[in-house]
């Protein structure tokens, strides 16, 4: 039922922040004007947010509880019954709402989350013949058709999810700047129908724990096969959005080295090994997502301004993004095309 009034929340709750495209934009949980942490006012993201720089995220009553009550979501869903006109109590007054709560300094939060983000990642299990593989091969992905297993996307059957506040099966995937692990994104898991694997049904079935920005998720080695510290300078690199368009790509560019970005707004702040010039970005179609396409231009022009190649690939129209390309193709029982 927040999801509905996300937008008016976001006003209310950050009279400084801005609208951007399907977003509402502000720097922190703190209200200072800025971009890290960005709101889903509409489409079906509606009242998912997060915030980019702390590494955290959530529904609309854990941004109330974070954003007015220091986290405690039992004031929030009071809060949440007075707002909704489910209570007796009346909702507090938009224009004298409680000091936010201090915050913490982001090297701080980023430094604990981190050693988290390593632990639940390093505390998973190959995803070969896991529920994690399942879900993939839902998405026209088998694994025996990449021919490799990527190292970084790993499984846990009891990764906590907060929504639900309980244990959850999971796809965990590694997020690198080329180095140690500084975050771990989690795809949460449900059972479907004759044994395949599912998102689950949650509001927000995709999450990270750590540090994102800069940040990355290393899928496929391409035709090198070697480590992204020792890629050749003749690599071809490929960036996606997320990861099943990412492993998309590298089914049908296999010669490719691929990486997933995490989100959009991530992508102009990739921190890239200076010898790979040749990138080739790989954009979802956001109609008229203003937001995204901002994004998409600061992306490029940050790697132009490296000195770097960049070429720009999208798929057909009428297919939101690779995935879907890939399969309505398969359905269709075409052959796999290449992309470029």
């Amino acid at each position: 039922m927040l999801n509905a009034h996300a937008e008016a929340i976001a006003r209310e709750l950050f009279p400084a922040g801005r609208r951007e495209g399907r977003e509402w934009r502000v720097g922190s949980l703190a209200g200072e004007p800025g971009q890290s942490l960005g709101i889903c006012i509409a489409g079906a993201k509606q009242g998912v947010w997060a915030d980019f720089a702390a590494g955290i995220g959530g529904d609309m009553l854990e941004l109330v509880a974070q954003a007015r009550y220091r986290g405690d979501k039992a004031a929030a869903l009071r809060w949440a019954r007075a707002y909704l006109g489910l209570s007796d109590r009346a909702a507090p007054e938009a224009s004298a709402p409680p000091p936010p709560p201090p915050r913490v300094p982001a090297s701080e939060v980023s430094r604990d989350f981190s050693g988290k983000a390593r632990a639940l990642w390093l505390g998973g299990h190959p995803i070969a013949g896991t529920p994690a593989a399942a879900y993939l091969a839902g998405r026209g992905i088998q694994l025996a058709a990449l021919g490799q297993v990527p190292q970084a996307l790993r499984f846990r059957a009891d990764t906590f999810c907060a929504e639900r506040q309980q244990a959850a099966p999971a796809m965990l995937a590694a997020i690198t700047r080329g180095g140690p692990i500084i975050g771990c994104h989690r795809t949460y898991l449900a059972p479907g129908p004759a044994g395949r694997w599912t998102k689950a049904a949650i509001v927000a079935p995709k999450k990270v724990l750590g540090q994102v920005g800069g940040g990355f998720i290393p899928l496929w080695r391409g035709r090198s096969g070697k480590p992204l510290r020792e890629a050749p300078e003749d690599d071809v690199l490929a960036i996606a959005e997320g990861i099943e368009d990412a492993l998309t790509i590298a089914l049908h560019m296999p010669e490719w080295r691929v990486i997933a970005a995490v989100s959009v707004g991530n992508m102009a702040n990739l921190k890239l090994p200076e010898r790979l010039r040749d990138l080739v970005f790989c954009w979802d179609r956001d109609g008229d997502n203003q937001g995204a396409a901002r994004a998409r231009e600061l992306a490029v022009e940050r790697m132009l301004r490296e000195g770097r190649s960049v070429r720009e690939i999208r798929p057909p129209e009428g297919h939101k993004d690779f995935n879907a390309w890939h399969l309505a193709e398969l359905a269709a029982g075409g052959a796999r095309r290449r992309l470029a």
